[in-house]
């Protein structure tokens, strides 16, 4: 069954217009995070904000200094983050929930896995907080193959869904910048770990011989807002467009789901 990907009046409330219009002086105005492939698709255990905190750490992590401590200012987190009523307090706890959620697990085949914390401290002062990545990882990061995933700060900033963050990020790290339209499916048993659903979320009769998994909840209420969300970004710093997506069935039977999408510049024009 294919879907369009037109933004629907049942989520015009609940998405951005447009990216992030950041002040002309702030870090994260046009910063761009660009990382291995691997860490895009790893699994992880952020919320959304969490996530918006890593990527701001990781669009500067060529400039942290010989301790290897990366320097975020709090004012420009804060514009960022949309808070009215700065806290240092609810940033210390969001860059400790990043240290200590970042078990990253980053898996080549079923024999060929790494796996640890890419995240290992963090601290404050009056004008800033640090974060720093650990040592072993930072290949994946500032010495990058052929084979990498780049988004600008901006184009996430504004997400409102962790689902959307999710989906974005692993199409990205997918996209070919060599076609004018990419494809990627998603089979049935990566949906758990694409979108971090929690064990039973969107079961029926979960933990019984009857369990089954409620396709049309998924969609309605995780798979779609996340699409249009996205799409709604656009034009963006760096995006994507989901032009649209197909659910695929054998008989009765859902096996995942097929994926077209375009990567488009900050005019929404195709890259």
């Amino acid at each position: 069954m294919r879907e369009s990907s037109l933004l629907s009046k049942e989520y015009q409330g609940d998405v951005r217009r447009d990216s992030l219009q950041l002040s002309p002086d702030n870090m994260f105005n046009n910063a761009l995070a660009v990382m291995d492939n691997l860490v895009a698709r790893a699994t992880t255990r952020w919320t959304l904000e969490e996530s918006k905190l890593f990527i701001c750490a990781l669009s500067k992590v060529k400039t942290r200094d010989e301790q290897g401590w990366i320097r975020l200012p709090k004012k420009d987190l804060y514009e960022l983050f949309g808070i009215k009523n700065p806290s240092s307090t609810y940033l210390k706890k969001l860059a400790k929930s990043v240290v200590t959620k970042s078990w990253f697990e980053f898996v080549r085949s079923e024999d060929d896995w790494d796996q640890g914390f890419l995240v290992n401290r963090s601290k404050g002062d009056r004008w800033n907080i640090y974060l720093k990545f650990a040592d072993d990882y930072l290949p994946l990061l500032d010495q990058l193959s052929e084979k990498f995933t780049q988004i600008y700060v901006e184009s996430i900033a504004g997400m409102t869904h962790k689902s959307s963050y999710n989906l974005y990020l692993y199409l990205k790290s997918w996209g070919d910048p060599n076609f004018l339209q990419s494809e990627k499916k998603i089979p049935k048993a990566e949906i758990q770990k694409i979108f971090n659903l929690k064990d039973g979320q969107y079961w029926r009769n979960w933990g019984t011989d009857k369990a089954r998994f409620h396709w049309a909840d998924f969609e309605k209420y995780c798979l779609k807002p996340a699409i249009e969300e996205i799409n709604a970004g656009v034009p963006g710093t760096s995006e994507i467009y989901i032009d649209h997506w197909e659910k695929v069935k054998k008989g009765k039977a859902v096996l995942g789901y097929d994926f077209f999408f375009t990567l488009v510049d900050k005019h929404g024009l195709p890259q």
